[in-house]
């Protein structure tokens, strides 16, 4: 790819002390993002046929190929601009997992290859999130299915990112929020059309400082689970499911 990104290199460091291993073994029973995510994906990638293609779009540490692959015998390709946790994926990928360095912005995947895709927190962290979004709608195939997650700005995360980046506890580089509104815009622009749109229930909408405070927390989150699952704006996650015409 040249020279290294510097997104990819943000997240290889982040990600540098992770056991690859342990976190696609363990992720469902600890990491809430997974947990989060992991009905929604459900839904569609067993619609997906066996000769279909899932592919995960700015793969991270890889857990959802590894977990459609084993759980719906399907093909997955996982795609990341962090060159250190591909090489690390390479090395314990399985006869059904495949994973690359490719750059979402100007990718270099095959067109119309993906029966699905994900791209979980990742068009967020660019300054133009149209070119990623026009590649993915170029690489999902006719009558695919795909889904992007944000942070949603209706949320107190707008408020405590900028503090952290100020207090030095920030480690996650350029990072942007989205309403719901405005991500289902982005994804008509660029010729998708809309399944669904809305935000998913973390009860994280008033921030994890809250929800760890003694005794109230539980109040915070219980609040947010409330707020989240009764509408489609406030919450601390915004989402799409979109398909190509």
């Amino acid at each position: 790819m040249g020279k290294k990104s510097e997104v990819g290199e943000v997240w290889d460091k982040k990600w540098e002390k992770l056991n690859v291993n342990e976190f696609r073994k363990n992720a469902l029973a600890y990491d809430p993002w997974t947990i989060l995510h992991q009905p929604v994906i459900d839904k569609y990638a067993q619609k997906i046929g066996r000769d279909g293609i899932f592919l995960e779009a700015g793969c991270g540490m890889g857990y959802w190929c590894f977990y459609i692959a084993e759980k719906y015998k399907i093909k997955t390709l996982g795609v990341d601009v962090a060159e250190e946790i591909i090489s690390k994926l390479q090395k314990i990928k399985t006869e059904m997992t495949e994973f690359a360095v490719d750059d979402l912005n100007n990718s270099r995947l095959e067109s119309d290859s993906a029966d699905m895709f994900i791209s979980l927190g990742v068009i967020e962290h660019f300054k133009n999130s149209n070119p990623m979004v026009n590649n993915l709608y170029r690489l999902l195939k006719s009558g695919g299915i795909g889904l992007i997650t944000v942070p949603n700005v209706y949320s107190m995360h707008t408020i405590t990112r900028p503090i952290a980046q100020l207090l030095g506890k920030w480690d996650i580089g350029l990072e942007k929020s989205f309403s719901p509104k405005k991500l289902k815009k982005l994804c008509q622009k660029n010729n998708f059309k809309i399944v669904e749109c809305g935000v998913l229930p973390t009860g994280e909408m008033f921030g994890l400082f809250l929800n760890r405070l003694p005794i109230l927390g539980k109040f915070f989150e219980r609040i947010s689970f409330f707020i989240e699952k009764r509408q489609n704006t406030f919450g601390f996650v915004a989402y799409v499911i979109v398909t190509k015409k």
